[in-house]
């Protein structure tokens, strides 16, 4: 029971173990998410594009890639007829690989 004149008693200092217990949780989240992200690989992005686009295109993915180091477009050149574009994407959805 507490005392009228007595001063009020913090949380933390009733339960030091709940303060070593959020320790653990914020150093959990730090490794198991905040580190692997900031370590992770560089992304690679293929696009598949009709031949006389792609120079039109290199100026942007350019400047894209100068600000953005981590992310890499690599630009395939690819036919100029619709149906072979849908051949070519069908394909590479079907075996895994698609641009």
């Amino acid at each position: 029971m507490h005392k009228i004149n007595s001063p009020p008693s913090l949380w933390w200092q009733k339960r030091p173990t709940f303060l070593a217990l959020f320790a653990i949780a914020l150093a959990t989240v730090l490794f198991l998410f905040i580190l692997p992200a900031r370590t992770q690989q560089p992304v690679v992005l293929t696009m598949l594009m009709q031949g006389q686009d792609i120079v039109n295109w290199k100026p942007f993915i350019q400047e894209f890639e100068q600000k953005n180091p981590d992310i890499r477009i690599n630009l395939i050149e690819g036919p100029f007829d619709s149906n072979l574009v849908e051949n070519l994407y069908t394909s590479a959805f079907l075996l895994g690989d698609s641009p």
